[in-house]
Formats: structure tokens, sequence, C-alpha cells
């Protein structure tokens, strides 16, 4: 953001950094002990300028009241938004944040860094609870926003982010022996359901589905108990293209070997034949080097003699 203000800033306004949190993966993130993942998952937090909370369609009242006590606390001057992707509830209020004026959310005027910024290790701090909520580690000053420098620890980082292997694959799937077609919103669920009933931890995982005629079929998951939801139903399909992108923390090649499996189970549930023209292929993130970052504040300038 900051190259794009310094350099364009007179042609274009930068939005705000949106960060969207799922309150019961924020709570499931306590509970499973990942003080790794739960670092990564903070710095994301306090680099956004805004922090929305979604689902508050699906969310019991009490865990979503002791989720957004925990981000105020953790992240203190961040502003915090509700609302439902699903339902639409606080969406006008969302966009309008994202695309009105940048002092609608209290956004300071850019300044003019030229040199990197230093990482450094940083101290942990606690959520409350009831109910309980992951004792994420924050640093002094968290919630940087885009006009203070965020902190971060690049090998802990790194490691968080070697711990998720991230999986896109594409496939075709077929109903070889129904001219009715398979059931897709069938498919979808159960190939959810088999990849994340494991003990991987979850960040998401999602299917679409789309036929040649334009329906479309959408589901997705996270892995904290709850079934998978099928957000778009569009029926059944003869043929499909689909599209399935995973985040779980456990080696790549146990996210290939349990897509294929859940693959066969979706097959062997719904009826239908998938074939694609290459393997799933998951991978670890490679370590982050940042050589653009830019500080909030440039150095003096360097003077000759």
């Amino acid at each position: 953001m900051r190259p794009l203000r310094l350099r364009y800033g007179a042609r274009f306004r930068v939005a705000p950094l949106l960060t969207v949190v799922d309150p019961a993966r924020f709570a499931a993130l306590g509970r499973a002990g990942e003080a790794g993942l739960a670092y990564l998952f903070d710095r994301q937090l306090a680099d956004a300028d805004v922090i929305a909370l979604n689902k508050a369609d699906a969310v019991d009242p009490a865990l979503s009241a002791a989720v957004r006590t925990a981000l105020a606390s953790l992240h203190p001057g961040t502003p915090l938004l509700t609302y439902s992707a699903r339902t639409g509830a606080g969406l006008p209020a969302l966009a309008e944040t994202l695309t009105g004026r940048a002092d609608a959310v209290h956004l300071p005027a850019p300044a003019d860094p030229i040199a990197p910024a230093d990482p450094a290790v940083h101290a942990g701090s606690a959520a409350p609870a009831p109910p309980r909520v992951p004792a994420v580690p924050g640093v002094p000053g968290a919630g940087a926003g885009r006009d203070r420098d965020l902190v971060i620890d690049y090998d802990r980082y790194a490691a968080a982010e070697a711990r998720l292997a991230w999986l896109n694959h594409t496939a075709e799937v077929r109903a070889p022996h129904s001219a009715a077609g398979f059931p897709s919103a069938r498919w979808a669920a159960t190939l959810l359901a088999e990849l994340t009933a494991g003990a991987a931890l979850v960040g998401h995982a999602k299917v679409h589905l789309t036929a040649p005629d334009g329906r479309t079929t959408k589901a997705s998951a996270v892995g904290d108990g709850r079934a998978p939801a099928v957000d778009a139903d569009g029926g059944a399909m003869r043929s499909a293209r689909v599209l399935v992108n995973a985040r779980l923390a456990c080696p790549a090649a146990e996210l290939d070997a349990a897509l294929a499996a859940a693959v066969r189970a979706a097959d062997a549930r719904a009826g239908a034949a998938t074939s694609a023209t290459a393997p799933p292929a998951a991978f670890h993130p490679a370590y982050p080097r940042p050589v653009h970052r830019l500080p909030a504040t440039a150095p003096p300038p360097v003077t000759s003699r």
C-alpha cells in the first residue's frame, strides 16, 4: 500500500486493508493450541486498517461478543465491523468503509517511506473468556494499520506458514450412469466432510462446481465440528468443472492423499466419476522475503559536505 500511495497517491485512493474474521474459527484456533498459527493470524489482524467479523447470522451472540472484546483488546484503535455475507446484514456499512472517504475509518495521511524496516521478536498477550477465545500473541502498538510499522518475526511467521499445506485443484465431474445427472450439492458436501474429518487443523476448504449451462454449486467447511455449508445449490448436473481450494495444517503429501480419498467418497455417494488432467499438488509457502517493504516514517535525508 505504501508504494502505491507514495508513487500514485495523486491518481488513486488506496482503500482500507480489510481482514475478515470467522468468530468460531478464531475461538477454535485457541483451543487447538496452535501458538504458531495464532501468531500468523494475529499479524494479519495487526496489519488491518479494518477488522470485519463475518457470519453474524450463524454465531452464538455470547461468542460474538467475546471475540469482539478480545479483538478490541488485542488491536485497540482498529475499527471493528460485524456483518453477514449470507444475509447481507451489515454489508452497507462495510461497503461504505471500503468505498467511501478514507477519513471514514480515521486513516492518517501517507508518509514518504524510503528504506526497509527491520523485523523483531515480540511478546504475547491473552484474550478474555468465557467463552474461550485464543491467547493470540500481540505486541505493543498492535493494530498497525498502514502508517505504523508492523513488527514481524519472519522466522516465526515462516514456521507458521510452513505448517499449512495449500491446495488448488481442478477436475471434471460427470454422471456416467444417470441421464438426470449427479446431485452436485451432495457431491460437494461429501467431499468436504471427508477432507476435513481428520485430525489436521483446517484453515478452510472450499468447493465450487460449474455446469456447462452456468449453474453453480458452492460449499465450504472450516473443520470445527460443523457440517459443511452449502451456500449455493445448482442441483443435478450431467457434468461440471470443479475447483477445490484448501488450507490444512498437515504435510502437503497428506493433503493430496486426503483429497484423492475424499473425491472417491464423493463419487461413490453421488454416483459420479471424477477425472483430472493432473493429480492434486499441495505446497507449502516459501520463506517471506519482503524486499519492497517500506517504513511508515522516512529516515532523515543524507547531506553531503
